[in-house]
């Protein structure tokens, strides 16, 4: 074979090696490299999300609770998932917003849990009683037709109680909130609370008592449903020697 014609294979070979090597490195370059590093969450990052939720998004802290305490964290079984739990207090019993209800101050304790994966809240339950995320009791859910939402109200125990015993339940404005009387067919009437402790009885009392809602009644009426006399002695929030 002439010098000439080996010339010639050695130009092509080198042309051939080159286009080679453009075409696996264009290859390479167009190959979609896995993401071997998915979003990681530490605990600490995932305890600070669950803390921050229950303190902007739980409808029963939100409502009147107070004092959010960690208390612990568990691992759970699917990838960067974790259940931290929480220890609050409540200024009233039940769960949820309960705006409206009839509520006795009660210092109520719970124990909320948040579970995460990946940095997300995905459950949220308060006493193993109530989803927070849902706002409705576990296996149960209440329409609210003014939000449209579902939210929980709790039997007040008193108001049943009063109606189980034939009397009809009346509500009034005192300077410190609303209070629930159990009001009987005779015209007496008993504070609802205090007729669920049978410390008033129907029969006893035939007049409205309105001590606490910042009026002095020292002139009533005598007939069935006046105002109850007030003076500094039996209602000193109202009068004032």
């Amino acid at each position: 074979m002439s010098i000439k014609y080996k010339n010639i294979l050695v130009v092509l070979l080198i042309i051939i090696l080159l286009g080679l090597v453009i075409w696996l490195a264009a290859t390479r370059n167009n190959c979609e490299i896995p993401d071997q590093n998915p979003e990681f969450y530490t605990q600490a990052e995932a305890k600070d999300i669950a803390r921050n939720w229950v303190l902007t998004n739980s409808s029963t802290y939100k409502f009147d609770g107070y004092d959010l305490n960690y208390k612990s964290v568990k691992l759970l079984k699917c990838v960067n998932c974790y259940q931290y739990a929480y220890s609050f207090k409540s200024k009233y019993p039940g769960y949820g917003d309960r705006t409206g209800a009839v509520l006795k101050e009660t210092v109520t304790p719970h124990v909320i849990t948040v579970n995460t994966q990946k940095g997300e809240v995905i459950e949220v339950i308060t006493d193993g009683k109530y989803d927070e995320i849902k706002m409705e009791l576990l296996g149960e859910q209440i329409n609210d037709t003014k939000t449209e939402a579902t939210t929980t109200t709790i039997a007040n125990p008193a108001s049943t109680y009063c109606k189980q015993q034939g009397g009809s339940l009346e509500i009034r404005e005192f300077i410190d909130g609303q209070r629930g009387f159990c009001v009987f067919e005779d015209g007496s009437e008993c504070e609802e609370w205090k007729f669920f402790r049978k410390e008033c009885s129907m029969g006893k009392s035939f007049c409205q008592d309105f001590c606490g809602d910042g009026t002095c009644q020292e002139m009533v009426c005598m007939a069935v449903g006046c105002p109850c006399a007030e003076n500094a002695n039996n209602c000193p929030i109202d009068c004032t020697e």
